[in-house]
C-alpha cells in the first residue's frame, strides 16, 4: 500500500506542469536607479536664504515593487555627525503621477503630476509637480546608467523658480 501511494504521488508530481510566479517588470526605467550612489546634496539654507550648503552624500536605492523605489540617504554633516533620511517614490503605471513619501520622524506623502518624461541618449528626464496654494513644487529627475540628479525647485505664481536643493550622484565604483 505504501509503495502504491509513493508511485501514485511520484507519477502525479511528474504529470503536473510547473507553475512559475513572475512579477511584472519595473515601470519605465526606474530599475536604473537601483544600487549604491555617491555624491552630494546642495541646498539653499532656510536660515540664510541664498547661502548654499553642500554635504557629501551616499544613496542606497532598491525596488520594493515594480513601481516603487526605496531611497536611503546618508549625509556627512561635519566631523562625527552623520544624518539619515528615508524616502519612497511610487511611479504610477500609466506614468501620470509620482507619489513621494518620506519615512523619517515626520512621515508625509504627496502625489505629484508628471508634466514631462523624456529621453536623450541613455539619460531619462522626468519632471513632476504639485500645486500648493499659488505656488508649485517641482522635482526634476535625470538618470542613466552612471548618473542620477534630483533637483527641487519652488515656483510662486509667474516668478522664476527658486532653487531648494539638488542631489548629484555617480554610481559607486564608476
Amino acid at each position: 500500500m505504501l509503495r502504491r501511494n509513493f508511485l501514485f504521488l511520484t507519477a502525479f508530481s511528474v504529470a503536473t506542469p510547473a507553475f512559475a510566479l513572475y512579477d511584472p517588470e519595473p515601470v519605465g526605467e526606474i530599475w536604473l536607479l537601483e544600487g549604491e550612489w555617491h555624491g552630494t546634496l546642495t541646498y539653499n539654507d532656510y536660515s540664510s536664504p541664498g547661502k548654499l550648503v553642500t554635504l557629501k552624500t551616499q544613496l542606497f536605492a532598491a525596488l520594493s515593487s515594480p513601481s516603487e523605489l526605496v531611497l536611503h540617504y546618508v549625509y556627512d554633516d561635519g566631523p562625527g555627525k552623520t544624518v539619515y533620511s528615508y524616502e519612497r517614490m511610487t511611479f504610477q503605471p500609466e506614468g501620470k503621477a509620482v507619489v513621494l513619501a518620506s519615512g523619517g520622524s515626520k512621515p508625509s506623502e504627496t502625489t505629484y503630476a508628471v508634466v514631462s518624461n523624456t529621453r536623450d541618449g541613455d539619460m531619462r528626464k522626468v519632471i513632476f509637480e504639485d500645486t500648493v496654494g499659488t505656488g508649485t513644487n517641482r522635482f526634476t529627475l535625470e538618470f542613466g546608467p552612471q548618473t542620477f540628479v534630483q533637483k527641487h525647485e519652488e515656483i510662486e505664481g509667474a516668478a522664476a523658480p527658486v532653487f531648494r536643493n539638488e542631489y548629484r550622484f555617480r554610481r559607486a565604483g564608476a
